[in-house]
C-alpha cells in the first residue's frame, strides 16, 4: 500500500502480513493522561499493523483514564477528509500523517497547532516525550506558509537509503564513497549484472539520486537554492552541472539495469529483489515490500548515500509521519495528552516490533531488516528530503527535466538548460 506525498512520491510505510498483537496491560505509570476524550482520524486502514498497535494504546488509555476515543480509520486519503471537514465545521481532535502532507494541505493554511508544549509532557512509561523521541527528526521540516513547524510530534520514520544485499559478491562493505560505488557498479557489469534498479514511470524515486548527489556535491540547502532562485541562475553552477553529469554518467556507462526505462513500478523493485541489480536508492519501506520475494541467501543492507568531496554534508534523508491536532480540535488537550502517552517504549515501541517499521525513539529497537538502517541513523543527522522543496514546482520545472535526463533520452548539458528554462517561466508566472 502507498502513501502519496507532496513530491507525488509513492512513500510506502508498508505493513507485513496480519500482525496480531497481544493484549497490552493499561498501567501508564505517571503520564500525563488526563482522561480527556477525543477524536482521532487516522491515516491506517483497521487492519494494517500500524493501526492495531495504535488501536491496542487506546484502549489501554480508555481503561487507564476513563476516556473514550472515537476512531475513524480513514486510510491513506484521510486529510481529504480533513480539509473537506473544515469548510463544514466538522474536524477531528487528532490526525496523522507525513509531514509534507499535514504541511501542504492543512499547516499551510495555518490549521494545525503548534505542538511544543507537547514534548514537556511525560508518556506512559513516566518519560518525559523530549527524552525519548527524537526530535531532531521533525525540526528542519518546513512550515509551508504556515506560522510554525512545531505541527507534528513523529511515531515513525522512514529513510531514503542505499539498499543491496549483504550476501552481494559485487559489494563487500557499504560504499564510503561515491567512486566506491561505482567501482562495484562496474564489477557488477563486468559480471553481466545491471547495477542501479529502478522504473520508468517511477521519476520521483530516481530523483532521489539528484537529490543526494547535489546535497554531497554542494552541501546542505542546495536543493532548496536551485527551486527558489528565482533568476534561474543556480542551474548554472557548477554543483549542478557536475550533479547532471554523475546521473548521466550512470545511464552511459552502462550501469543501469536492463529495461529500466520501460518497467512499471514496483517491477523495478521485484526484479532487485530477486538479485538481478545491485544497489537500490529508495526508502525504508522497501524491506516489507519485497520480504515475501528474496531468496534464502538475501540479507537486507542500508547504507547512507556517500561522499561525493564536494562537501562535508552527510545526513540522511528522514521522512517523519505522525501525529498533528487541527486549530479547529474541541478537544485539543486531550488529544495532546494521548500524542504524549503514545510516545513511549511501551507503545510506540510496537511500531518496530508489531509493524515492521522504524520508530521515532531515540533508542528504540529496530525490526532485523532495518537494522543496518537504523545503525546510519545514529550517526548521521537526519535531513529533509529535497530540503523540502515539491508541489507544483517539481511537477511543471523538475519531473519533466529530470525525466528526459533519467531516461536516456537528453545530455546533462540539455537537462541543465531545458530546466533552466521551466525554472524561469515559473517563477515569472508565480509574479
Amino acid at each position: 500500500m502507498n502513501l502519496k506525498g507532496v513530491r507525488g512520491v509513492a512513500v510506502a510505510l508498508v505493513a507485513v502480513g496480519a500482525l496480531a498483537l497481544a493484549g497490552c496491560s493499561g498501567a501508564g505509570g505517571g503520564s500525563d493522561a488526563k482522561g480527556g476524550s477525543f477524536t482521532y482520524w487516522s491515516m491506517w486502514s483497521e487492519k494494517e499493523p500500524q493501526a492495531k498497535v495504535i488501536d491496542a494504546a487506546i484502549k489501554a488509555y480508555e481503561k487507564e483514564t476513563g476516556a473514550k476515543v472515537t476512531v475513524q480509520w480513514q486510510g491513506r486519503n484521510v486529510l481529504d477528509q480533513v480539509t473537506a471537514g473544515l469548510a463544514a465545521g466538522k474536524t477531528p481532535d487528532l490526525v496523522d500523517q507525513g509531514y509534507d502532507k499535514l504541511g501542504t494541505a492543512l499547516n499551510s493554511q495555518d490549521a494545525l497547532a503548534d505542538l511544543s508544549d507537547v514534548w514537556g509532557k511525560t508518556n506512559a512509561d513516566g518519560k518525559k516525550v523530549a527524552d525519548v523521541v527524537n526530535k531532531s527528526y521533525v525540526e528542519k521540516i518546513p512550515a509551508y506558509g504556515g506560522s510554525s513547524n512545531k505541527y507534528l510530534i513523529p511515531y515513525t520514520v522512514s529513510t531514503v537509503s542505499l539498499f543491496y544485499n549483504a550476501n552481494s559478491p559485487y559489494v563487500k562493505e557499504a560504499p564510503a564513497s561515491y567512486d566506491d560505488l561505482l567501482k562495484d557498479c562496474a564489477a557488477a557489469k563486468a559480471a553481466g549484472v545491471g547495477c542501479i534498479v529502478s522504473d520508468s514511470d517511477a521519476i520521483w524515486a530516481a530523483e532521489y539520486w539528484f537529490d543526494y548527489l547535489l546535497n554531497r556535491n554542494a552541501g546542505d540547502g542546495a536543493m532548496k537554492k536551485l527551486a527558489e532562485d528565482k533568476t534561474g541562475a543556480e542551474w548554472d553552477s557548477a554543483a549542478v552541472k557536475k550533479t547532471a553529469e554523475q546521473v548521466h554518467q550512470l545511464i552511459t556507462d552502462g550501469y543501469m539495469v536492463s529495461g529500466y526505462d520501460a518497467s512499471q513500478y514496483p517491477a523495478g523493485e521485484t526484479a532487485w529483489a530477486q538479485g538481478q541489480g545491485v544497489f537500490y536508492l529508495t526508502g525504508s519501506w522497501v524491506t516489507a515490500e519485497t520480504a515475501k520475494t528474496i531468496g534464502a541467501d538475501w540479507k537486507y543492507a542500508g547504507a547512507n548515500f556517500p561522499s561525493t568531496g564536494g562537501s562535508s554534508a552527510d545526513g540522511v534523508s528522514v521522512l517523519p509521519f505522525g501525529f498533528a491536532v487541527p486549530t479547529a480540535a474541541k478537544n485539543a488537550d486531550a488529544a495532546k495528552a494521548f500524542i504524549a502517552y503514545f510516545s513511549s517504549e511501551k507503545y510506540e515501541g510496537k511500531i518496530a516490533t508489531e509493524a515492521s517499521n522504524l520508530t521515532a525513539l531515540k533508542d528504540g529497537q529496530a525490526p532485523a531488516e532495518l537494522a543496518s538502517v537504523q545503525e546510519v541513523l545514529s550517526k548521521a543527522a537526519p535531513r529533509v528530503t529535497f530540503d523540502g522543496e515539491g508541489g507544483n514546482y517539481f511537477s511543471k520545472v523538475f519531473d519533466p527535466a529530470f525525466g528526459d535526463l533519467w531516461l536516456g533520452k537528453t545530455t546533462a548539458d540539455q537537462f541543465v538548460a531545458d530546466g533552466k528554462a521551466a525554472h524561469v517561466q515559473y517563477w515569472k508566472a508565480q509574479g
